[in-house]
């Protein structure tokens, strides 16, 4: 099959040349195509025609986006692609934004699948600090993203400081070296080469742009040269006029809204957007010709803005008699397939406010043109730069002909990011290791996804009515989350209303203080504080309650190592991994990897189970004295739940084991590591060292601890008495010599790799045996 009779069959139309050449000769560095020329339809099926075809590419297609509204519509395209394919069945896309983690992807690391996400939950794990997630899981997708990887970065224009992060991890990937390829393209309507200039990678050279063919198209060519008209509106915001702005405003697209049409009014704050709608709301109150109302930002939970965004794909199709007002903030800026007769925006960075014209009369199928109009702004610039609007008020005061064709002519594209915090090299380095500091706290990688101003966590409501709702109420399903900005959630925080995170040591939810709001962070709000409306979204004026979404689950009390639903033996369970990783390494087709190494960690990894403290929480013994019963089980069918020695890791034992044992470096590091509890860092829990007349003990592990000797299959150790003298820095063998060596050796993003295979083998062996792991729980 041609790549024109796939690509056909895919989409229902043929491609365009510059679509043909991606698939048939490769990618380039850079994309450079306007709004509306299908560059999505271009990457995705270029990369499967490639892999089906061609039986070239990488296995993983990681399309990251700046927002969260360009997710969704992503995702049901590529889906719908595979489906008309007949591929659906042996291609996977997962959807990875803010209230929805789809995470099975990494327990199926040899099937080639697509990745489409928000820079915030993509790059917060290829930095190993993954938004919304176990902090214990972080090192899983690091891995997987950076080896046998494909990266595309859409709308690099309004990126922001992520782009330069983009770029850097390239850079660092080519210098260390991966498995398999692991490439990026970056691409916009906008782009300038020389944006993706950094310390450590110059400019890319290769550049792909439209041809004078693919602009002889009949049907691009209509989209370029779609009619629209620029011209400043008479409001401004100002201090004169700021009381009074959103109704002034409602006014003025009261007047201007056509019958039968969309009419687009984007602000740059989420508070003004509701401002406005509601000003809109009482403006057509009582009159006749009511148009439909939508309000669409980023501050609802998943249920509501999907429902708002199936609105607006609806009333694309079929335009209600009075016509449809859509009130947005940048959550339109690109990606949203859609054409307004009438835009009202306020103003914003040139690179921007092209995207923004693009929303009008995309199509250009209204008879007398598209109309724009933008409002300047004296002040309430944020979250923009004012010299960035100044420019920008320069551009647009030269421009009324603002169709495609004719802002491709002008340019004026400069780079808009200023931003002076760069990843390097060491920085990468250090959050490799994802054990806390003493304070508890943790490298914050989101001055290297958005600017300060951009930054948001994410919240969910509980009823909290039991008397012991901090331990019992579990952490929240995908559906339940809604993202909010750092400063709405720090107002919203009071001696009133509180905000709890959940303190992974001690299995409870503790009251978060609100100096310490961290990006990416999942915060728990009772019900009755209020603070959102279904239709307006988050907000500290909503004093109602907010209904919880679905039931709550109990919080589990248990670590996911310790129980099953059966009983099973440490020989069988150690023997599944074995097989189950043997079944990886026939799968994942790259040569270089260290596969018997790899095999060996697994007979090494659960060594430390047969330590009396875990036995004894097996066969749940009422006393540490109790006699062990034979055979030592690796599973327990649900007996015990609590190590009598709080705190304890079998990996711990099972690494220090191999470390005395003289096993190599890679067997030690991947046996600590498998969990995500034990790493380069090893130090006392503070109840640890709070006993310490007992003699040393670093997570549940003592120096004369016994060992006994084990054999699995043709695998055998004999009795191996623990010795905590490794850990001290002067040690000739010690542990931190010894895994930090690892990193010089691999390098971080070969040993992630490394290591989400080891995590990947015994998560889907406990799977077959019988587990019910949440592997996607947050």
């Amino acid at each position: 099959m041609s790549y024109s009779q796939f690509f056909q069959k895919a989409t229902g139309y043929p491609p365009y040349p510059y679509q043909e050449r991606l698939a048939e000769e490769g990618w380039p560095e850079v994309l450079r195509v306007p709004t509306g020329a299908g560059k999505t339809a271009a990457i995705i099926l270029s990369w499967l025609y490639r892999r089906e075809v061609l039986k070239d590419g990488a296995t993983r297609l990681i399309f990251c986006l700046p927002m969260r509204v360009l997710v969704r519509q992503t995702v049901e395209n590529a889906r719908k692609w595979f489906e008309n394919l007949g591929l659906s069945q042996r291609y996977c896309v997962y959807e990875m934004m803010g209230g929805q983690l789809e995470e099975g992807w990494e327990l199926q690391p040899y099937d080639p699948c697509i990745l489409v996400g928000t820079q915030d939950m993509l790059l917060s794990r290829a930095l190993n600090r993954g938004y919304a997630m176990s902090r214990y899981r972080w090192s899983v997708p690091f891995g997987l993203l950076h080896n046998d990887a494909q990266w595309v970065f859409d709308e690099v224009q309004i990126m922001g400081v992520a782009r330069a992060t983009s770029v850097q991890l390239q850079a660092f990937r080519e210098k260390e070296s991966v498995y398999g390829q692991s490439r990026s393209l970056w691409m916009s309507a906008t782009l300038q080469q020389d944006w993706l200039a950094t310390v450590d990678r110059p400019a890319p050279d290769l550049l792909h742009d439209l041809s004078a063919a693919d602009l002889s198209y009949p049907a691009l060519d209509k989209r370029m040269r779609a009619r629209k008209v620029l011209c400043k509106s008479t409001l401004e915001l100002s201090k004169e006029t700021k009381k009074d702005y959103a109704r002034q405003l409602a006014e003025l697209v009261f007047q201007k809204h056509s019958a039968s049409s969309i009419s687009l009014v984007i602000v740059n704050q989420v508070d003004r957007a509701i401002e406005v709608y509601r000003a809109l709301q009482k403006q057509f109150k009582g009159k006749s010709g009511f148009p439909e109302l939508i309000l669409l930002h980023s501050r609802f939970r998943p249920e509501d803005r999907a429902r708002k965004e199936l609105r607006l794909e609806a009333v694309q199709k079929n335009v209600p008699a009075d016509g449809v007002i859509l009130v947005s903030t940048q959550v339109v800026e690109a990606g949203v397939d859609l054409s307004a007769r009438y835009l009202l925006t306020e103003l914003c960075p040139y690179s921007s406010f092209v995207q923004r014209l693009g929303r009008c009369n995309r199509d250009g199928n209204e008879a007398q043109g598209g109309q724009a109009e933008w409002i300047d702004l004296r002040e309430s610039a944020l979250p923009y730069d004012v010299e960035k609007l100044d420019r920008s008020r320069q551009m647009l005061a030269q421009l009324t002909d603002v169709c495609p064709a004719a802002l491709r002519e002008v340019g004026g594209f400069d780079d808009e990011s200023e931003s002076d915090i760069v990843l390097r090299h060491k920085d990468l380095v250090e959050l490799f290791e994802t054990t806390s500091d003493l304070a508890g706290e943790d490298v914050d990688v989101s001055r290297y996804i958005r600017e300060p101003s951009l930054h948001d966590a994410q919240v969910f409501w509980r009823d909290c009515a039991s008397e012991n709702w901090r331990t019992e109420e579990g952490l929240p399903r995908r559906e339940e989350l809604c993202s909010v900005s750092l400063s709405e959630l720090k107002a919203f925080i009071g001696a009133d209303r509180l905000a709890f995170r959940w303190n992974y040591g001690e299995e409870i939810w503790e009251v978060a203080d609100r100096q310490r709001i961290r990006p990416g962070q999942v915060y728990l709000l009772r019900s009755s504080s209020g603070g959102y409306d279904s239709d307006l979204g988050f907000g500290r004026e909503h004093k109602s309650a907010v209904l919880p979404i679905g039931e709550s689950e109990k919080a589990k009390k248990y670590d996911d190592d310790r129980l099953g639903a059966k009983e099973l033996t440490l020989e069988q369970h150690t023997l599944d991994v074995y097989s189950e990783m043997r079944t990886l390494l026939q799968n994942i087709q790259l040569g270089e990897l260290p596969h018997e190494l790899l095999l060996q960690a697994c007979l090494w990894h659960d060594y430390g189970k047969a330590h009396d403290v875990f036995q004894g929480t097996m066969y749940g013994l009422p006393s540490p004295d109790a006699p062990k019963p034979l055979p030592l089980l690796g599973k327990s069918g649900q007996k015990g739940s609590h190590h009598y020695r709080k705190g304890f890791r079998h990996e711990f034992a099972s690494a220090l084991a191999a470390l005395q044992r003289e096993a190599d470096p890679l067997i030690v590091f991947l046996a600590a590591v498998h969990h995500g509890k034990v790493r380069f860092s090893v130090r006392p829990l503070p109840q640890e060292q709070q006993k310490a007349e007992g003699g040393l003990t670093i997570r549940g592990i003592k120096s004369g601890d016994r060992l006994p000797a084990v054999k699995f299959g043709d695998f055998e150790v004999e009795e191996t008495i623990l010795n905590l003298d490794v850990l001290s820095l002067g040690h000739p063998r010690g542990w931190v010599r010894t895994l930090w060596s690892l990193v010089e050796e691999y390098g971080v993003f070969r040993l992630g790799f490394l290591e989400s295979l080891m995590r990947c083998a015994d998560v889907v062996a406990s799977k077959k045996e019988g587990e019910s792991l949440e592997v996607a729980r947050v």
